[in-house]
């Protein structure tokens, strides 16, 4: 992973070739242009990562930039930094039909995609972001959240999620956070702790 090291800083103030990048920066780069953003945050990149002094300033400033944030792009189902998040999907099949007025039309399909109810459900091996401490921060502070999963991209905001498959699903706990933390305490209830990892 590239980091912004007191040894790297003026370089990097100067540019950084997009070459360098591991595929999810650039990935989140080409997702930010979709978007029209013209700023993008990472950690790695905007803290000096070996300067305690700067490290202390910024990291307690995280809620502020994660709340402050107009969307967070997640990498939900990657497992590390060059797994990338956009995956390759399955085209859709042209089925060619006829009216019974004798008008010809096309329908599209595609195998079916999962929903956005497995986003609460305890399979961390689908969504390795979600074992990972700081990730759930982000998604907690974040107004908006845009999960790209191998089946589908996911919107998540305060009320709840959308996803391609065009499913709704209401949080039911009454907020984000609650739902988020109900699920983390019903497993780690059962699971006692054992691994320390926090997923929903």
């Amino acid at each position: 992973m590239l980091k912004l090291t007191k040894e790297t800083l003026e370089q990097r103030e100067k540019g950084i070739q997009r070459s360098l990048l591991p595929r999810t920066l650039r990935d989140a780069i080409k997702i930010c242009k979709w978007l029209n953003i013209n700023y993008l945050w990472i950690d790695a990149l905007c803290i000096v990562q070996d300067d305690l002094v700067e490290w202390n300033e910024e990291a307690p400033r995280m809620a502020e930039v994660y709340e402050g944030a107009y969307i967070t792009i997640a990498a939900t189902s990657a497992a590390d930094c060059n797994d990338g998040c956009i995956s390759p999907r399955e085209a859709s099949k042209e089925i060619l039909g006829v009216h019974d007025c004798g008008k010809p039309f096309s329908v599209f399909v595609r195998p079916r995609l999962g929903h956005a109810a497995l986003f609460f459900s305890n399979n961390d091996s689908e969504y390795p972001v979600f074992q990972r401490g700081w990730c759930f921060q982000e998604r907690i502070l974040s107004r908006r959240v845009l999960h790209f999963t191998k089946k589908e991209l996911i919107f998540e905001c305060s009320e709840g999620l959308r996803c391609d498959c065009s499913r709704v699903l209401q949080h039911g706990y009454g907020s984000r956070t609650k739902a988020l933390y109900t699920r983390m305490i019903q497993k780690d209830s059962t699971a006692e702790f054992e691994d320390s990892e926090v997923s929903f």
